[in-house]
């Protein structure tokens, strides 16, 4: 019965400990986690109110305007529609399963192979355009008996076959082989912070990276080249080719700046191999994620500022004019 007191006191002294312990853990601390999840949900939410208007104003003019009907503004139409569907679906999942940490497995699932479809396809589109543009300068009479809109469909949907395997490998169960599983750091993906489960897909994905960077620039180093050692109408043959060109290298050229960045990031974490998980926001990483997200947003404003067509429509829609009017013959794409 003597040694009861002491163990009573024992007791509250460690349950006293334990209160402080809990207590000093507030709301109001600072999380780094939850500092990068609201800067990354808050601005995944505003670029997809940019992108859902834009993208879907474009695709409905080019649709109901036959002058638009021409084989580079097919192949562009995917890139928009590829832009819609990251603001209208991936872009609010990213938000939804970023900001509730209860969030479904499936729904993570999901959420991480309409993320890697849609930015991958996002990626083979940019190089559909390229290609398509390259080999119109290079060989321009062969384009025009070759190209048809049958071939340009085909072409679009060959960009989403590699972009498919990919996004679905990391859910066949296959990440002990490190072919990738995704999970949610702070939205669903693939990640340095499970290494061993994703190093041969992130190989892969930075592989294809790479690859696609230098096939763009490669194709706009020959048009440059081919452009200043002939003039502009024996290389281009029409004003609709160059506008097209200086369309699509906007477009493109600002799609690979904004993955720049990212592709930086994703060698270099490679090359490290970080296992352990670091949750630690830096200026490089957010900066990274997010001029990759802001695609969607970014893409639709600068065709709709290059085409004079496009242009027109958005100042008729501001001033409640008949914007979706296809008679209008006056403007060339």
């Amino acid at each position: 019965m003597a040694g009861q007191p002491q163990f009573l006191i024992d007791n509250l002294s460690v349950l006293s400990k334990e209160i402080v312990c809990e207590s000093t853990i507030s709301p109001t601390d600072y999380d780094p986690s939850q500092v990068k999840i609201t800067i990354i949900a808050t601005v995944c939410i505003v670029i997809s109110l940019i992108s859902i208007p834009c993208n879907l104003f474009n695709i409905i003019i080019i649709y109901v305007s036959p002058i638009l009907h021409n084989m580079n503004n097919i192949l562009l139409c995917n890139l928009l529609f590829i832009d819609l569907m990251n603001g209208l679906i991936v872009l609010p999942l990213i938000t939804v399963v970023s900001l509730n940490r209860n969030h479904d497995y499936n729904l993570c699932q999901l959420q991480g192979i309409i993320l890697h479809l849609n930015y991958s396809a996002s990626l083979t589109a940019s190089l559909a355009i390229t290609v398509d543009r390259c080999f119109a300068v290079v060989n321009p009479y062969r384009y025009k008996s070759y190209i048809n809109k049958k071939r340009c469909f085909l072409i679009a949907i060959c960009t989403w076959t590699v972009p498919i395997i990919l996004a679905f490998l990391p859910v066949l169960g296959l990440h002990k082989y490190g072919l990738g599983k995704y999970f949610a750091p702070i939205f669903c993906g693939t990640s340095f912070d499970q290494f061993d489960n994703n190093h041969v897909l992130q190989a892969i994905l930075n592989i294809f990276i790479v690859v696609i960077t230098i096939s763009i620039i490669t194709c706009y180093t020959v048009i440059f080249i081919i452009a200043y050692e002939k003039s502009a109408q024996d290389i281009l043959g029409s004003s609709n080719i160059k506008k097209s060109i200086r369309t699509t290298s906007l477009i493109v050229g600002t799609n690979l700046l904004c993955w720049l960045p990212f592709m930086i990031f994703n060698l270099l974490e490679y090359i490290n191999r970080n296992h352990e998980i670091s949750n630690k926001p830096t200026p490089f990483n957010i900066t990274s994620l997010l001029l990759m997200l802001s695609n969607a947003a970014v893409n639709p404003i600068i065709y709709a500022s290059t085409n004079k067509f496009i242009r027109k429509r958005y100042h008729q829609f501001f001033s409640s004019k008949n914007v979706f009017n296809i008679h209008d013959q006056n403007f060339q794409s």
